[in-house]
C-alpha cells in the first residue's frame, strides 16, 4: 500500500466516515468544476512554491515576477506522451468553466 492516508488512518476513524457521507451526498466533477477548497482528498495535482534568490527577498519584484512568468510558460508548454497519444497541459490541468485553474496566476498581470 503506497497511500498515505491508508497507511497511516485507521480503516473505521470518524474521518473516513465523515468523508464518505460527504462524497455520497455532494458529489463533484473535477475534470470541468476543479476547485482545491472543495477537495475531499489529496488528489493528483501539484503546488509550485517560488522563492527569491535576490538579497532583497522581494518575490514581487518585476524581476522575479518576469522569472515566475517565464517558469509558468514553461510548465504550459510541457508535452507528455502516453501510450501513443500526446497530451499537452491544457489537456490534463484542473479546469473551472473550461479554463485551467492556477492558484495566484492574476499576479502575473504584472509581470
Amino acid at each position: 500500500e503506497s497511500k498515505i492516508e491508508d497507511l497511516y488512518i485507521p480503516q473505521n476513524a470518524r474521518a473516513k466516515t465523515e468523508r464518505a457521507y460527504v462524497q455520497e451526498h455532494f458529489p463533484t466533477n473535477d475534470s470541468t468544476s476543479f476547485q482545491a477548497t472543495r477537495l475531499t482528498t489529496f488528489g493528483r495535482l501539484v503546488s509550485v512554491i517560488v522563492t527569491s534568490k535576490l538579497s532583497d527577498g522581494n518575490i514581487l519584484g518585476s524581476t522575479c515576477l518576469a522569472e515566475i512568468d517565464s517558469f509558468n510558460k514553461d510548465i504550459k508548454r510541457i508535452q507528455a506522451e502516453v501510450s501513443g497519444k500526446n497530451y499537452s497541459y491544457a489537456d490534463l490541468c484542473s479546469k473551472w468553466n473550461m479554463q485551467c485553474q492556477i492558484s495566484g496566476e492574476d499576479l502575473l498581470d504584472f509581470a
